[in-house]
C-alpha cells in the first residue's frame, strides 16, 4: 500500500520493448497497471507520464538508477550483429551478466530472461550458444531463463515475419526434412507467460518453456501460414538437414545463424506457468483466415455479377453479395483469380460437375444485378443486338461440351 492506502503499482523494467515480443509485453504490462521503465535505443509508443525511458543498447553500462525500486526486470534485447564465435566474448552475454548484477543490487523480486528453443539443442549457432551460456549465468533464486519456441501472431514480426517475406517472393520453400519441430505460440501468450513467471516464480527443476502443444514439420507450418496470411499456395521442398548445415557454413552473420538454427531445430517440452493456456495454430490463424475468406467472397461477387453485365460491377453490388453470404456463414467457392480461368471454372463446375452451390450463387448474383438500377441497365444493354445472340450460342456450345465431358467422368 502507498501513503494513500492504495495498492502499490508494480514497477517493471524492460529491454527490447520495441521488438516483436517486447512490444506485446509492454502493452500487457500497461494493461495490468504496471509502471514501466524501458531501456532501449528508441522510446516505444504507449509510455505514460510516470513511465521512464532510458537510452541504452547492448554494450552500454547499465543505468542502475533506472532499475531502482524495480519489482520485475525483463531482458529481451538482443543484438544479432554483436555476436562473436566465442560466446564468452559476446556483448550479448556481457549484457546479461551486467543486468543480472544490477538487478541483484537493486533487489528486484524477479529477473526474467527471454531465452530460446535454440539453446535446448547442442547449440550449433552463435545465437544458441549465447542463449545457453546466459542460462548458466542465471543461478539465483530470483532469476529465470525462459525458453521460447517459434513466436507468431500479433504484428507478425520476427522470424515469422521474415518467413512470410520469403514466401511472398517465391512459391517454393526449402524446408528441413525430419521430425516435427515447430511449436508455434502466439506472441500475446508469450507475454502473458513471462508476466506470470515474474509474478509467481518457478519451482520446477527444468527450465520454463513457452511453446505450443502442437508440433509441425517446418514445411507444413509454412504452407499453412502462406494460405492463411498470404492467400497463396507454397510448396515446401524437403532438404536434408546436413545440406542446410553445409549451406549455413558458407553464409555470414545472422543469416548463417538462422539457417543453421533451422537445420538443428529440435522440439522442446512445453513447460507453462499455471493458469496460462496457449492458442492452437488454428486459433492463431483464425483472424487471417477470416480476412482471406472476406476477400475471396468479394472476388467471387465481382466475378459472378460481372459475368452478368460483361463489365466491372459497381462496388456496392459486390459488397452486398459478400455481406449476404457471410451472414449465412457460406464459404467462398475457391475460384481462380484470373478472369478467363474463373469463367471457365464456373462453367465447368456448373455444367460438368453439376454443383448446386455454383448454380445457387449464379442465381443469387443475377437477382442482385436485376435489383440494382445501374447493373439492370447494363444487363439490358448486354441482351440487345446480335452480339448477345452469338454469345448465347457460344455459351450453349460450351455448356453442352462441359455437360458431355462431365457425364463421362461422373
Amino acid at each position: 500500500m502507498n501513503d494513500a492506502g492504495q495498492p502499490q503499482r508494480r514497477h517493471a523494467v524492460i529491454t527490447g520493448a520495441s521488438g516483436f515480443i517486447g512490444s506485446s509485453l509492454l502493452s500487457r504490462l500497461k494493461e495490468t497497471g504496471c509502471r514501466v521503465t524501458v531501456l532501449g535505443r528508441q522510446r516505444p509508443p504507449g509510455l505514460e507520464a510516470d513511465d521512464v525511458f532510458a537510452a541504452w543498447r547492448i554494450g552500454d553500462p547499465v543505468p542502475e538508477s533506472a532499475l531502482a525500486g524495480a519489482d520485475w526486470i525483463f531482458h529481451l534485447a538482443y543484438d544479432w550483429h554483436a555476436d562473436t564465435d566465442d560466446p564468452a566474448a559476446s556483448p550479448n552475454l556481457h549484457a546479461v551478466r551486467a543486468l543480472r548484477d544490477a538487478a541483484r543490487t537493486a533487489g528486484a523480486a524477479r529477473f526474467v530472461y527471454a531465452g530460446s528453443q535454440s539453446a535446448a539443442a547442442a547449440a550449433p549457432t552463435r545465437y544458441g550458444a549465447v542463449k545457453q551460456a546466459a542460462e548458466r549465468l542465471l543461478d539465483g533464486e530470483r532469476e529465470l531463463a525462459v525458453r521460447i519456441a517459434f513466436v507468431c501472431g500479433g504484428s507478425w514480426r520476427g522470424p515469422a515475419g521474415q518467413l512470410l517475406d520469403v514466401m511472398r517472393r517465391t512459391p517454393f520453400l526449402p524446408a528441413p526434412a525430419g521430425p516435427p519441430a515447430v511449436q508455434p505460440i502466439h506472441v500475446d501468450d508469450v507475454a502473458a507467460g513471462l508476466i506470470a513467471l515474474a509474478e509467481r516464480g518457478w519451482s520446477e527443476k527444468t527450465l520454463p518453456a513457452l511453446a505450443g502443444s502442437e508440433r509441425f514439420p517446418f514445411g507444413a507450418f509454412a504452407a499453412a501460414l502462406a494460405r492463411a496470411r498470404l492467400d497463396r499456395r507454397v510448396v515446401p521442398i524437403p532438404v536434408p538437414r546436413a545440406l542446410l548445415t553445409g549451406l549455413a557454413s558458407i553464409l555470414r552473420g545472422s543469416l548463417r545463424d538462422r539457417v543453421a538454427g533451422l537445420a538443428a531445430m529440435e522440439p522442446i517440452e512445453s513447460a507453462l506457468p499455471p493458469g496460462i493456456d496457449v492458442r492452437s495454430l488454428d486459433d492463431i490463424l483464425a483472424p487471417d483466415r477470416e480476412r482471406q475468406s472476406r476477400r475471396a467472397l468479394i472476388r467471387e461477387g465481382r466475378a459472378l455479377t460481372g459475368r452478368m453485365t460483361s463489365t466491372a460491377p459497381p462496388a456496392d453490388l459486390v459488397y452486398r453479395y459478400a455481406r449476404a453470404l457471410r451472414a449465412e456463414a457460406r464459404s467462398p467457392l475457391g475460384l481462380p483469380r484470373n478472369r478467363l480461368a474463373c469463367g471457365l471454372a464456373l462453367r465447368w463446375r456448373e455444367m460438368a460437375l453439376r454443383e448446386t452451390d455454383v448454380r445457387d450463387r449464379l442465381g443469387y448474383a443475377l437477382a442482385l444485378v436485376e435489383a440494382h438500377p445501374e447493373s439492370r441497365r447494363l444487363l439490358a444493354e448486354r441482351r440487345r443486338g446480335a452480339a448477345p445472340a452469338l454469345r448465347a450460342v457460344a455459351g450453349m456450345a460450351a455448356d453442352l461440351a462441359f455437360g458431355i465431358v462431365g457425364k463421362a467422368i461422373r
